[in-house]
């Protein structure tokens, strides 16, 4: 399962997983009664159709008009609780796309209201699935603002009241998503936390995890679309063995007027290097978001600036990171956007206006690609791009978007390059490697992951860990799975700070429970 370091800042859903990183031991929820309650608590099929096309309005991104159902809903007698579960649902969905701290309140309304309509419903898998939702809500709204502690507590709370849940009634699938995204956060955690987590009750794993989600998808009424997107996120940023294409091709297909689904898709495509594919996907989803009846979804800004940037298209990439820069309102993404608009600003040369933009990138994440970003906008500010930097630029972005027999003729000329400094020949190695691999020639591939591993580098470059791992990779797709292990060691062996050195360390982790998990079947 290989974490794609370009991909690790993508839908600030996955914000979620940071909620389990401090669980405490805490109650186990009432027990659950009566299963007869109505789907959603609801009894009426004025009621029921309201929902349905509220969630469908929401699905859209048509977020003004899918609260206005809600609203309307929960005036109806049985309506109140289904009604404001999806209310702070549409809350926290646009807390998370725009980082607009005007939804804050919003959504704290919201989940009061909810609260209290619980309050006045007898116990049921709906009633306690509602709570369980609402809990892990909260832990994902209060992990954004940075609280926590308080969205451990919250997220512990969700937990047990799933798992409970999925005990009492295991054909109650719509309890499946909540519970495999915590299973997934719990399985990403380093070894020893994952222990301490063990001690106090609450486990899962990564497969785990996918399973849950698998269930949830396949199976749940109301929360299929919403799993099939987390199983998708998971497969593009994860190598998981989830064919995210034959998921998300579909619900494109049903819902591509939605600025979501086109983002969903065309993240998709970007992020299988399909980039003449994705581009239409994302200009379309730009121009869906425009729209007065759509919700802003200010991402599709970034990855279409991206796109163009991997295709050349400099001038192009400048308009849509500026976009991004001056219509975004939280840190996500900015300090990528700030390096990208720069390195577009210089590749057309004009070297003056991008030094602003290198001066504009800041770590205000704890995120591999803010570091990553922050340091090659170091170096630039130090010295302009060269003729060489040039030509592996292009190299990279040939790889990226697709043009793998482009990128080769690049990185083998920059290869050739008989006074090639050490890092630049490394980084050249390192990405026709990349290029070899992904194209089949696995055993040239090898040969050049290890040219780079026999460089003498600085201690802060990647190149080295990353082709380790990659070495690894190819020596487990053969089967040799003694020495994939041997490598994936050698990939943490080298225990100095590098650009996306979370990123390989989590691929490893996850690399080596493969390895186990494959030999005890």
């Amino acid at each position: 399962m290989t974490i794609r370091a370009g991909c690790a800042a993508f839908l600030p859903i996955t914000a979620a997983l940071f909620l389990i990183s401090s669980i405490a031991t805490g109650e186990t929820p009432d027990g659950i009664s009566s299963p007869d309650a109505g789907p959603m608590l609801l009894r009426s099929p004025l009621a029921i159709g309201m929902m349905e096309e509220g969630r469908e309005l929401l699905l859209r991104f048509r977020i003004d008009e899918s609260e206005d159902v809600f609203y309307h809903l929960s005036r109806q007698p049985d309506g109140k609780a289904a009604a404001y579960y999806f209310l702070a649902y549409s809350s926290l969905l646009k807390l998370l796309v725009s980082d607009d701290v005007l939804y804050h309140d919003e959504f704290v309304a919201r989940t009061d209201s909810l609260d209290r309509a619980l309050l006045d419903v007898s116990d049921s898998p709906w009633s306690a699935f509602f709570s369980a939702e609402s809990e892990l809500q909260q832990s994902i709204f209060r992990a954004k603002r940075g609280k926590y502690i308080r969205a451990a507590l919250a997220g512990r709370k969700a937990f047990r009241r799933y798992d409970r849940l999925v005990r009492d009634y295991p054909d109650f699938h719509e309890a499946y998503k909540g519970l495999g995204l915590i299973h997934v956060a719990v399985g990403s955690l380093p070894g020893v936390y994952r222990t301490v987590l063990g001690i106090l009750g609450v486990h899962g794993t990564v497969e785990d995890g996918l399973r849950d989600l698998r269930v949830a998808a396949d199976s749940s009424t109301y929360g299929r679309e919403e799993a099939a997107i987390l199983l998708s996120i998971l497969g593009i940023v994860i190598d998981t063995g989830t064919d995210a294409g034959a998921l998300l091709t579909p619900m494109y297909a049903r819902y591509g007027d939605s600025p979501l689904f086109g983002h969903l898709y065309g993240f998709y495509l970007y992020s299988e290097r399909q980039s003449e594919a994705a581009l239409p996907v994302l200009q379309q989803a730009s121009r869906n978001s425009d729209r007065e009846e759509y919700f802003d979804l200010d991402y599709v800004e970034f990855y279409l600036a991206d796109t163009f940037f991997r295709l050349d298209r400099y001038d192009e990439a400048i308009v849509h990171f500026q976009r991004y820069l001056d219509r975004h309102r939280g840190s996500a993404l900015k300090a990528l956007a700030s390096l990208g608009m720069g390195l577009s600003l210089e590749m057309i040369g004009q070297r003056m206006a991008a030094l602003s933009f290198y001066e504009d990138v800041v770590v205000a994440r704890d995120f591999d690609s803010d570091r990553a970003a922050r340091r090659w906008a170091d170096r630039l500010l130090q010295e302009p791009l060269t003729e060489l930097d040039r030509q592996l630029l292009a190299g990279r972005n040939a790889f990226d978007s697709g043009r793998y027999d482009l990128s080769a003729r690049i990185l083998e000329g920059v290869v050739a390059v008989d006074t090639l400094d050490a890092e630049r020949r490394a980084q050249a190695l390192y990405r026709l490697g990349r290029s070899r691999h992904v194209t089949g020639s696995e055993e040239e591939a090898l040969k050049l992951y290890l040219g780079v591993m026999q460089l003498q580098l600085a201690s802060e470059s990647r190149w080295a860990p990353w082709s380790s791992y990659y070495a690894g990779r190819i020596h487990e797709s053969a089967g040799r799975n003694a020495q994939a292990l041997e490598f994936y060691e050698r990939a943490l062996a080298y225990g100095t700070e590098y650009d996306y050195r979370q990123s390989l360390e989590k691929n490893v982790k996850v690399a080596r429970e493969r390895l186990t998990a494959g030999e005890s079947r």
